[in-house]
């Protein structure tokens, strides 16, 4: 752990600040008094991303450097900055941080189409998740100048995800992600489970039938629950991208409606956002220096947010970055503005007041707070854990979900079962279930009352959860030679697909499918006195389950697509636009057990 150390070259403290200092813990003090006037001889910096401000006698990075007495209360008595993991070839970790407070793992991607990105038009950058549980272990409780490197897990993320750029949440236990997009293949705002294995949702990949350029960051408003997100040409800069095809701005998307707007433009490069606690304040960094034109924005701009409309106005100058140019960007929880850029992380009060850095003395493109009193920062081929004040907290995004975003969530009115009964032994219920046969609805046919008393109540579907008894099933039932993983990746496919062809949440709709497929009952031949009998036999819901899903994978086989997973999709909804065979199949089982039916024992008076 690398604990910072102080060296005090100020001349200039005021005796207040200087006694708010006593007691604390020793770091970089600054007062913007001892370099207001430079000396005759000083070699001026050229180039604010290669060339860093460091004064004279300057503790060696990484430090905390402290412009304002107020930067203490966030910092604290004994703050640390530990370098937890590193690659000096590979830009792994770069942007799109998200805390999971449950599993204590941060995700991250790498650069995209950067140097050291390992990505570029032909192959998409990565997701990773690495464990602060296990970074902590590793660092123990003494021992100053200790790095470790925790080691960092990919995670499979759909096709359809390419060069992801930003990232926030968790939103219901999920990831939002955007994605610059590759070649052909769109940038996307994406939802993706925190768990394996990590099923995804894509929930916008156009603007009215046009492509974005390079979607960039995403924020969700506190009050509304709606998405902020950025639009920038580096895709199309660093040769992943086509040709930008609209200016760079700033949009916010309904996730109820699926409306899309800009809310913001006059962008050189729309990049970082970050909302205040009450959503009443938005700040957007604009990194367009970053082009390499020394004289173009390296700024962060605050607006006010109307309440009702989350429309922007007031648009202000919050600050300019000294250091390279502003990427991503947080709150905590008193409205003070942390930035990455090219020295490390810095941090503004409400009013533009430069309070101190987090000063690595290398690019750092986002960051994210992970508890009270810790932050991860993304370095490009580092990662640092900073120890910081209990009382310093993020903003939330688990408490930016508004009670009308909750009610209005889209849900399955008649989920399949996740508990199974088992299939009645009463004679008398199998007759029961057989002469009410044709007088339910498709989804409830022959399903028998104390099978029906096993219904969970209804659930949540913004998006699939990482595992569900019909997810298993699909897998189990479509696995090939012990390849348990390609089944499941199958199964994520069908819901990637059916998603896509309905723009609805594919878990409901894969339900509805399996319930308006799954037959009440089959029927057995078995020999009495030398004679052949057909029997009805009622099936419990696991038994009808699975029937209906053989049934539908059998007949996807005949259904157009490139893969499995397309082609399972489009039978599904063939299913509940009731062109499907299948149902065909078990209209024909219910005959059959009709016809048959007087084979059954008769009832005693």
């Amino acid at each position: 752990m690398i604990t910072v150390s102080v060296v005090l070259f100020v001349l200039f403290i005021s005796s207040g600040f200087a006694d708010t200092l006593r007691g604390r813990a020793e770091n970089d003090i600054i007062s913007p008094k001892s370099f207001a006037v430079l000396p005759d001889d000083f070699t001026y910096r050229t180039d604010s991303f290669a060339q860093h401000f460091k004064p004279a006698n300057s503790t060696q990075a990484p430090t905390f450097q402290i412009f304002n007495e107020a930067f203490l209360d966030i910092i604290g008595s004994s703050p640390s900055i530990s370098e937890i993991a590193s690659n000096s070839s590979y830009a792994f970790a770069h942007e799109g941080p998200i805390y999971i407070s449950e599993t204590e793992e941060v995700f991250f991607a790498s650069n995209a189409g950067g140097a050291l990105g390992m990505s570029d038009f032909n192959h998409n950058n990565a997701f990773f998740k690495l464990s602060l549980s296990e970074a902590e272990e590793m660092l123990g409780s003494g021992g100053n100048n200790k790095t470790v490197n925790v080691p960092i897990t990919q995670i499979p993320l759909s096709d359809s995800i390419q060069m992801t750029s930003g990232g926030t949440g968790p939103f219901n236990g999920n990831l939002i992600l955007s994605n610059s997009g590759r070649g052909p293949l769109p940038p996307t705002l994406a939802l993706v489970n925190s768990k394996p294995p990590y099923n995804s949702t894509i929930l916008l990949n156009n603007f009215y039938g046009r492509q974005y350029n390079s979607l960039n960051d995403v924020k969700v408003h506190p009050t509304s629950g709606n998405l902020f997100f950025s639009d920038t040409t580096y895709g199309s800069i660093q040769q992943f991208r086509d040709k930008p095809t609209l200016p760079s701005q700033v949009y916010r998307f309904d996730m109820n409606t699926g409306a899309v707007q800009v809310v913001a433009n006059n962008f050189d490069q729309a990049n970082g956002i970050a909302f205040t606690g009450d959503g009443k304040t938005v700040y957007i960094g604009d990194s367009g220096a970053a082009g390499g034109t020394p004289t173009q924005p390296s700024t962060i701009y605050a607006f006010d947010v109307d309440e009702k409309t989350q429309a922007l106005s007031s648009r202000r100058v919050l600050a300019y970055i000294d250091a390279g140019a502003p990427d991503g960007i947080q709150v905590d929880e008193k409205g003070n503005v942390y930035v990455a850029c090219a020295d490390g992380v810095q941090v503004f009060a409400p009013d533009g007041t430069l309070l101190g850095k987090f000063f690595l003395d290398i690019s750092s493109a986002n960051m994210v707070f992970a508890g009270p009193g810790r932050m991860v920062i993304l370095a490009e081929t580092k990662v640092f854990l900073a120890k910081i004040s209990e009382n310093t907290k993020g903003v939330s995004v688990t408490s930016m979900l508004l009670p009308s975003l909750r009610s209005t969530t889209i849900r399955s009115s008649k989920p399949l079962v996740r508990t199974y009964a088992s299939a009645p032994k009463n004679e008398d219920i199998m007759r029961d279930v057989l002469g009410t046969f044709g007088s339910q609805s498709d989804s409830e046919q022959a399903i028998h009352p104390e099978t029906r008393q096993t219904r969970t109540p209804d659930n949540d579907y913004t998006i699939p959860p990482a595992q569900d008894p019909l997810l298993e099933f699909f897998a189990s039932r479509m696995m090939e030679g012990g390849k348990r993983a390609r089944a499941e990746k199958a199964t994520s496919e069908i819901l990637l697909h059916i998603h896509a062809l309905t723009k609805a949440p594919p878990l409901p709709v894969l339900r509805q499918a399996v319930q308006m497929a799954a037959p009440a009952v089959r029927v057995m031949s078995h020999k009495m006195g030398g004679k052949a009998l057909v029997k009805p036999i009622a099936l419990n819901e696991r038994q009808r389950t699975r029937r209906a899903i053989g049934w539908i994978l059998e007949e996807s086989n005949s259904r157009p697509g490139h893969t499995r997973g397309e082609r399972v999709a489009r039978e599904c909804i063939g299913i509940l636009q009731k062109s499907s065979k299948v149902l065909e199949l078990k209209d024909r089982a219910h005959q059959v057990a009709l016809i048959n039916r007087g084979n059954l024992p008769r009832m005693r008076a």
